[in-house]
């Protein structure tokens, strides 16, 4: 545990993330990259919101799959920065919230557990399974 929050510490974890999202997008190996600033909206804790007064927060992400009966959307994700709630509110911001956000869910669309993030977390040759918490980690 000590190793891996000293190599978090240190910027050496590398997080991908992915998460079905509403929407149909197209499916592609190229990343693309949301860059929006976001800051704490304060009368609404601890919701966050896309501001100029915020700070600068950047995702890359790319399609990789989806489902057309239902119209969602299975995203890769890679925060290149580590906002509070930054993967939700940059997928809300394109019109693509993750299905069954509690915080950024819509009205009357398909509703699922919330389970935004792949179960895996791999540090080194130790990969672990994680049934609440799941992402991908490696160290660079």
């Amino acid at each position: 545990q000590r190793v891996l929050s000293l190599r978090f510490a240190q910027r050496q974890v590398h997080k991908r993330y992915v998460a079905w999202v509403h929407g149909l997008l197209p499916v592609s190996d190229a990343w693309q990259c949301i860059d929006l600033p976001l800051i704490t909206d304060w009368p609404n804790r601890p919701r966050q919101i896309v501001s100029e007064q915020g700070k600068p927060s950047q995702t890359r992400w790319r399609c990789t799959s989806h489902k057309v009966a239902d119209h969602i959307s299975e995203l890769s994700l890679e925060p290149l920065t580590g906002r509070s709630h930054q993967l939700r509110v940059h997928l809300q911001a394109i019109g693509h919230p993750i299905v069954g956000d509690p915080l950024c869910a819509l009205a009357g669309w398909l509703r699922l557990p919330f389970w935004p993030c792949v179960a895996y977390m791999a540090v080194g040759k130790l990969a672990r399974y994680l049934t609440m918490t799941g992402f991908l980690l490696w160290v660079v």
